[in-house]
């Protein structure tokens, strides 16, 4: 099911010297994010620990690669190409689910302003799965005021059908 989501994001890479599939690296990348990771050494941590389970779904024939070859790799994809596949899979996923509650929400971040202009502050919009613990979409927002226009972008990229929508209203990040 993975695959079948990913398989239509262009491999950046000249074909010479490819050792690690881009799949490979792919269901690598999400797999080590959803289970907490951080960071590439984090992920290269993570395909390390887990070669054995990685290797049940791909070959992994050269080994992880590199946490810096991860960042190469990840970084020279087309973010929304990425984003469009991510979502669809997510959405299959929540299809075998049953009726869940998905939750919007936005968030200012407090003290991202700049010199006391308040109006500078960080907003974003989040759309989560509560009951898979899933983030569905997120984009920022510029500002509180156009919330609504944000909010309404997202749900165009998300199926809803048969589920319980709840929104959260003036939720503050504290740092």
């Amino acid at each position: 099911m993975f695959y079948a989501h990913f398989a239509s994001i262009e491999d950046p890479r000249m074909d010479i010297n490819i050792k690690h599939g881009l799949l490979e690296v792919l269901f690598l990348t999400v797999t080590a994010v959803i289970s907490g990771c951080e960071g590439w050494k984090d992920i290269y941590d993570f395909g390390q620990a887990k070669l054995s389970w990685l290797r049940q779904y791909r070959a992994f024939a050269n080994g992880i690669p590199v946490d810096d070859t991860i960042a190469r790799i990840i970084s020279a994809l087309v973010p929304e190409k990425f984003t469009e596949c991510f979502i669809d899979w997510v959405n299959e996923l929540r299809s075998y689910v049953g009726k869940e509650i998905i939750s919007i929400d936005g968030k200012t971040l407090k003290r991202s302003f700049q010199t006391n202009d308040r109006q500078t502050a960080l907003h974003s919009i989040t759309v989560w799965n509560k009951s898979n613990g899933l983030i569905l979409a997120q984009s920022g927002s510029e500002g509180k005021k156009n919330e609504n226009k944000t909010v309404l972008e997202l749900l165009d990229l998300v199926e809803l059908k048969g589920a319980v929508i709840t929104v959260l209203r003036n939720a503050v990040i504290h740092n």
